[in-house]
C-alpha cells in the first residue's frame, strides 16, 4: 500500500519539483521495509506476484527520485553520500527477487507479459559489432584490437551499447535497454561506485540512450546525471584526449534532450 500511495504522487512531482515531500519519503521508505521484511520472514507462493510487483515499483521510484535541479547537484558532481546510487543497488537486489518470485511462470498474473521480458536476456556482440562504437571508447576499455576476455569488467555493457547502437529507445522496447543493468559485469558497478572513468563513460552513453524516452521516472534522473558525468570527465580528466572526445556523443544527447524540454 505504501508504495502504490507514492506512485502517483512521484508521477505528478516528477516537474517542475524535485524535492521529495517528507510524506512520498515516509511512504517509500515504508514500503521498501516491509518488503525487506517479508522476504526475511520468507515468501509463500501466492506472494510471489505481489512482492514483484512491489520490487518494480520501488525500483522505478528509486530511480525518478533525484533531488538535483542541475547537473552540478548531481551526482558524480555533487558531494559524496551514502546514498549515492541506491537506485543501482536496488537494480541488484530485484535480480534477486527475480529468481525468487519467476513471473514468467505459467500460473504468474505477468505471465502474458514473458515477450516483454525476453528483451531482458543478455547477448554477446560479435567484434565486427563492437566497431560501430567511437575507437576512443573501445581503446580506453582495453578492446582496441585484442581480443574479448570475460574478465574485462566493460566487455558486457560495451557489448550492450554496441548491439543497441542503432535502435531508438522508446516505450515498447524500453526492457531492452533497461537490460544494460542485468548484464553488467560484478566488477562494473563498484567500478562506477569508483567513479572509474571508463565506467563512468559507458554509464553516460546508456543515459544518452535512454533520455531520449520521455518516461516519467526515467528523463530527470538520464538527463541530469549524464550531463554531470560529461562535465565530471571534462574537469577531472582534462589530460586524456580520448576521454574527452569520447564524452562528445553523451554530452550532445543530454543537452539536446534539455532543450526540447525547454
Amino acid at each position: 500500500m505504501f508504495t502504490k500511495l507514492l506512485t502517483p504522487n512521484s508521477h505528478s512531482r516528477n516537474v517542475p519539483s524535485v524535492e521529495l515531500s517528507s510524506a512520498i519519503a515516509f511512504h517509500w521508505a515504508r514500503g521498501a521495509a516491509l518488503l525487506n521484511r517479508r522476504l526475511s520472514d520468507g515468501i509463500k507462493s501466492s506472494e510471489r506476484d505481489a512482492l514483484w510487483a512491489c520490487a518494480s515499483l520501488l525500483g522505478a521510484l528509486g530511480f525518478s527520485s533525484i533531488c538535483a535541479k542541475t547537473p552540478e547537484e548531481a551526482w558524480p558532481l555533487k558531494r559524496s553520500s551514502p546514498s549515492d546510487l541506491d537506485w543501482l543497488k536496488m537494480c541488484e537486489g530485484k535480480k534477486a527477487l527475480w529468481k525468487i518470485a519467476d513471473p514468467t511462470r505459467a500460473d504468474s498474473v505477468f505471465y502474458p507479459m514473458v515477450p516483454y521480458f525476453k528483451q531482458f536476456d543478455p547477448f554477446v556482440s560479435s567484434g565486427q559489432e563492437l566497431e560501430k562504437l567511437p575507437a576512443e571508447l573501445t581503446h580506453l576499455c582495453g578492446l582496441d584490437g585484442t581480443p574479448m576476455q570475460d574478465s574485462n569488467p566493460y566487455i558486457a555493457s560495451l557489448s550492450f551499447l554496441a548491439h543497441t547502437s542503432n535502435i531508438e529507445c522508446n516505450t515498447h522496447n524500453l526492457g531492452m535497454f533497461l537490460s544494460f543493468f542485468g548484464c553488467m559485469h560484478p566488477d562494473f558497478r563498484r567500478l562506477v561506485d569508483q567513479k572509474d572513468s571508463r565506467a563512468l563513460l559507458l554509464l553516460a552513453y546508456w543515459y544518452a540512450k535512454v533520455c531520449r524516452c520521455q518516461q516519467w521516472w526515467l528523463w530527470r534522473r538520464a538527463n541530469l546525471e549524464c550531463q554531470a558525468i560529461c562535465r565530471y570527465l571534462r574537469r577531472y580528466h582534462s589530460d586524456d584526449d580520448n576521454i574527452l572526445n569520447a564524452t562528445r556523443y553523451p554530452e550532445m544527447m543530454s543537452v539536446s534532450q534539455v532543450l526540447l524540454d525547454a
